[in-house]
């Protein structure tokens, strides 16, 4: 019971403080959890074999269900964290910088962001650590803007560690959301920063068909 039971009391736990109740953490417990449901089985067949035979039946089912889904469905698509750091990177420019949501993806991140593509622009994960690192938050985002000029925002760990999606609702009040790009079941966002001067006037006064004048207008 220990092996199968400690692991998930202990993400259980820790959730308290940190969210982490994530699967991967609960893999080392998947041994224990088949060989649990194979006892089960042997139980039901030795106690009434045609409940223990449906009973195999619809668990083999659900199984082959979702491999299909795993291997063959778009919409679980194991290499979605790719496509979004491909269209990322081809992207991005000179200024910009990355917010990851959530820290559970900083490995993939790491992994694309520096191994595959050598991309020497910053990147910060968030929320802050620590007992005041939700207070601390909204301020870092605001220095991260004001440095650069615009983050790629990532929110694959946002499940884990910020359930409310804080991060992102600060950066959409207050920062201009210039691009939104679907990934599969997720997206890519580009927040920019506000321009550092301010706007400049250009005169035109020029008209089309006597109908309509275009006296001036303002361009950063």
């Amino acid at each position: 019971p220990g092996y199968l039971l400690l692991p998930i009391t202990l993400g259980f736990v820790v959730s308290w403080f940190r969210s982490m109740f994530a699967p991967n953490y609960f893999m080392v417990s998947a041994s224990a959890f088949y060989l649990v449901l194979g006892l089960g089985l042997v139980s039901l067949y030795r106690l009434a074999w045609p409940l223990g035979i449906a009973t195999t039946i619809f668990v083999v089912s659900t199984q082959a269900y979702s491999l299909n889904n795993y291997f063959y469905n778009p919409l679980y698509n194991k290499s979605e964290f790719a496509d979004a750091m491909h269209y990322v990177e081809s992207h991005s420019q000179s200024g910009d910088a990355f917010i990851l949501d959530g820290a559970s993806q900083w490995t993939q991140f790491w992994y694309y962001h520096v191994v595959r593509y050598h991309d020497p622009a910053a990147a910060f994960v968030l929320p802050e650590s620590g007992p005041e690192g939700w207070q601390k938050t909204p301020g870092k985002i605001d220095q991260i803007m004001a440095t650069h000029a615009g983050i790629w925002f990532l929110d694959y760990g946002a499940l884990q560690e910020d359930a409310n999606h804080a991060v992102e609702t600060h950066l959409a009040q207050n920062y201009y959301q210039t691009i939104y790009q679907p990934i599969l079941r997720n997206r890519v966002v580009y927040y920019a920063s506000p321009p550092v001067a301010p706007p400049r006037d250009v005169l035109l006064d020029d008209s089309c068909n006597q109908s309509v004048t275009l006296k001036d207008f303002q361009h950063y």
